[in-house]
């Protein structure tokens, strides 16, 4: 079973859990995401980001990290490898 849970950042919260994948990316690229997805003005997708744990600390309670900095066929790529 997989479970999507956006913002994690306790995973004692949910100890039925065996591992964290974090899919991340650049702040700059989530930056551009978010404002090309809902179309978001810069200022208010810097709010956004700065609101939400650093990624150095989700980084510290994931047991998987992907980097989403390429393409979609990339980040496929990825996820087939670690289900592999």
């Amino acid at each position: 079973c997989i479970v999507e849970i956006p913002l994690l950042y306790d995973r004692s919260l949910y100890p039925w859990i065996q591992r964290i994948l974090l899919v991340t990316a650049s702040v700059e690229q989530q930056g551009s995401r978010l404002m090309a997805r809902n179309g978001h003005h810069r200022e208010h997708v810097l709010k956004m980001l700065a609101a939400q744990m650093p990624d150095s600390e989700r980084r510290k309670i994931a047991d998987d990290i992907l980097e989403n900095t390429g393409s979609l066929e990339a980040l496929e790529d990825g996820v087939r490898a670690l289900y592999a």
